[in-house]
């Protein structure tokens, strides 16, 4: 089933790619591409939509204690960072394979394995934007939207890696207490949010943006993607194997 998604997931991408050109947005703002109609068809569209269907209310919310022991926080740390740090030197292959790397290393005998789990994500997405910049500045490729937008704005040298990785630095230090000081407030307030409607907005701003921004060929793809999008859920594998949207055309590219 994992390979089917797979298959399925980068014929998509192999068509949308090759579509890109037919993109008719009503509102031009740069060149139109198909990333936002695909991504969103099938990682975004399609969970809302199953979040729909199966719940309408949020699960009963409540504060607590971080009681991770230190050895598991060390090592959720070191396998998320190596995971991240190892893949954003691969074309096509993004955080996500990093956090599959990093929770196939992490038992799942103890009950803070999810907690533990969390802890490499954060290592994983962390360290992979560290080293996304670094693989640029060493071999000049990008690895990753943010990157390529980098690399368009700004001059890569030492001063500026210098000033990039200052402002990565200043900003982990800053969010960890505003993560948990939004946290706790956001729990305040997720219990006066209607599930159901709040799902149908996200929903339909982005069905707005496919259109306003890909137009109808978009809103094709957007349409195809979603049940795409769909198929892990109900095959049981991880929408991980969603990824050969890209890794499929990418690798048919580079072969030739």
């Amino acid at each position: 089933f994992a390979a089917l998604v797979f298959l399925a997931s980068g014929t998509l991408g192999i068509i949308s790619f090759g579509s890109e050109k037919l993109l008719n947005p009503p509102i031009q703002i740069g060149e139109g591409a198909v990333f936002l109609p695909m991504l969103s068809g099938l990682f975004g569209a399609s969970t809302l939509i199953i979040s729909m269907f199966s719940r309408r209310e949020l699960p009963p919310q409540g504060e607590t204690d971080y009681t991770l022991p230190p050895k598991r926080l060390i090592r959720g740390i070191f396998f998320g960072s190596t995971a991240g740090s190892l893949v954003a030197w691969f074309p096509g292959v993004s955080s996500a394979v990093a956090t599959i790397i990093a929770r196939l290393a992490i038992p799942n005998e103890y009950e803070e394995s999810e907690s533990e789990f969390i802890v490499s994500l954060s290592g994983a997405n962390t360290s992979n934007a560290i080293f996304t910049l670094t693989a640029l500045y060493i071999i000049g490729r990008t690895r990753s939207g943010a990157v390529a937008a980098i690399d368009q704005i700004l001059t890569i040298n030492q001063e500026t890696m210098l000033l990039l990785f200052t402002i990565i630095s200043l900003t982990a230090l800053i969010s960890y207490p505003t993560t948990i000081l939004i946290g706790k407030k956001a729990l305040k307030l997720f219990e006066h949010i209607n599930y159901t409607h709040f799902l149908s907005s996200v929903l339909i701003l982005l069905l707005s943006m496919v259109i306003l921004f890909t137009g109808t060929t978009g809103l094709v793809i957007f349409a195809t993607a979603i049940p795409i999008g769909m198929l892990p859920h109900y095959l049981g594998v991880r929408k991980s194997h969603l990824m050969g949207c890209i890794l499929l055309p990418v690798t048919l590219y580079l072969l030739g």
